[in-house]
């Protein structure tokens, strides 16, 4: 069978939803031309529908291949999206504190804890799944929606607490890794906890610049060590038992004991403060918007797949330690769910990768937020450097720089349940925005005309009023002309 190479002329350009994002600007680009490689039967064997897929790396040497961006690079569903949210949301906390929760709230305040956070978090990833079908999505992910619905002003302030509490976050999860760290070795040294954070955090920021191709293939190796981790811990509770530790193995008694709350020196609110960071992880996909093939479809499914899975594994890791653990080893060991699983270093090694992770999803999201910002706000001299961007992908290089700065700055406040609060209040001042944002755009549809939001301008706003979004309590839409009406 011989094969024959035909080539398709260029696509004339799209100003259609489907057309491709620029990662930067912004602006839609022209598509590249189609290699098809058919066989003599008339089947197509290949289709290539991006130029850069097409460029040999077999003359390049293997650590530019690997490591650092030399064409542009796009994701899907589940190498982008489902695999950037179930790492960040997959964090130090579920390892570190799910006992801990349990031994202070009880199972059923627990259980309350933890579908108040997923229940947040899939009304949050259903509100971007809804402004994903109806507004075209370009880069700068939560900023790109917010400023365009509820105005560039609003947009922006509500754009820069996302981004300095995604900074902080990562402070929470270097200081996470530290204590983990610390346990382990017995030490008693919040220096230590620092020390370690610092190392972590500054190691992962340098494979941060290496670029997104690295960043992306280096997360597909941390969800299968999670994986790993997750199924050592729900087969070691099955397996063996350790008395001494506090872990005596399934009990109707302690599952009856460890049904209602006994707080130590907390509450429900400072509880649910903690454990809420384990949903900062649902605008993971939405912030990569500009590196998507499609990003409506990838954010929709990956998003609210991410989301439902990990509520479930939460509710799971919640009873198999309520069932199995005595209540103040929960309360007093915050490694305790180690102590279950059958083989210790394989869960330690998933606490280390989530922790890892989740510094990486929040140092590749954040910066490329800021970035988005500064673009549309080039005016201000400051903005304008960190606008910039490096490489194909336009790297946001100064803004990953600042990023790491204040991550850095929090690292010195040295506990996870001092920083976890603070990291819930930008996170839930988000979620709630972007809720509104989709309710004011249901609500412009529905007063006025059919509208055109599928090619909004950078300044358009839904919620009328000079771009600030506080001005009209109820949404006003603004028509677009259309061909129509110059017949009169």
């Amino acid at each position: 069978m011989s094969d024959s190479v035909e080539l398709e002329p260029f696509p004339t350009i799209s100003t259609s939803p489907e057309s491709t994002p620029s990662r930067a600007t912004g602006e839609s680009e022209r598509k590249s031309p189609h290699i098809r490689v058919t066989s003599s039967d008339g089947n197509d064997d290949r289709e290539e529908n991006e130029i850069f897929e097409l460029h040999e790396d077999k003359d390049k040497p293997w650590w530019k291949t690997n490591f650092f961006i030399r064409e542009p690079v796009l994701f899907g569903t589940w190498d982008g999206v489902f695999t950037s949210c179930i790492l960040n949301i997959f964090g130090v906390v579920i390892f570190l504190r799910t006992g801990w929760m349990v031994g202070n709230a009880g199972l059923g305040l627990s259980a309350l804890i933890i579908l108040l956070t997923v229940s947040v978090a899939l009304i949050t990833t259903f509100s971007v799944s809804g402004l994903c079908t109806r507004i075209q999505i370009r880069s700068g992910g939560v900023y790109y929606i917010l400023s365009h619905i509820l105005g560039g002003r609003l947009g922006g302030v509500l754009g820069t607490l996302y981004v300095f509490g995604q900074a902080i976050s990562i402070s929470l999860y270097g200081i996470g890794l530290g204590e983990a760290v610390a346990l382990i070795f017995e030490w008693d040294s919040t220096w230590a906890v620092r020390g370690i954070g610092f190392l972590t955090v500054t190691t992962l920021f340098v494979i941060v610049l290496a670029g997104v191709k690295f960043v992306i293939r280096l997360q597909l190796i941390l969800l299968m060590v999670i994986g790993l981790s997750l199924l050592d811990f729900i087969v070691g509770s099955f397996s063996h038992t350790d008395k001494d530790a506090g872990f005596e193995g399934y009990r109707a008694d302690l599952w009856k004991a460890n049904q209602k709350p006994d707080f130590d020196d907390e509450t429900f609110f400072t509880v649910f403060g903690v454990f809420f960071t384990t949903a900062t992880g649902v605008m993971a996909g939405l912030n990569m918007s500009g590196d998507l093939r499609r990003p409506k479809t990838a954010i929709t499914v990956g998003s609210t797949v991410a989301v439902t899975v990990s509520g479930i594994l939460y509710l799971l890791f919640a009873f198999v330690l309520a069932a199995t653990c005595v209540r103040d080893k929960l309360r007093e060991d915050y490694l305790m769910a180690s102590r279950v699983s059958l083989v210790g270093a394989i869960f330690i090694a998933g606490l280390f990768v989530s922790s890892s992770s989740s510094i990486l999803g929040a140092m590749f999201q954040a910066p490329r937020v800021f970035q988005s910002i500064a673009l549309d706000n080039r005016s201000i001299a400051p903005l304008r450097t960190i606008a910039k961007g490096r490489g194909p992908n336009k790297e946001p290089t100064i803004a990953k720089i600042l990023v790491y700065v204040i991550a850095v700055l929090f690292l010195f406040v040295g506990h996870v349940n001092d920083l976890a609060p603070i990291v819930t209040m930008f996170f839930l001042l988000t979620y709630a925005a972007t809720n509104y944002a989709f309710f004011a755009l249901e609500m412009s549809r529905r007063t006025g005309d059919r509208l055109s939001y599928e090619n909004l301008d950078v300044h358009d706003n839904v919620v009328d009023g000079g771009g600030d979004g506080f001005s009209s309590t109820t949404p006003t839409p603004r028509r677009r002309r259309s061909p129509s009406d110059d017949i009169s």
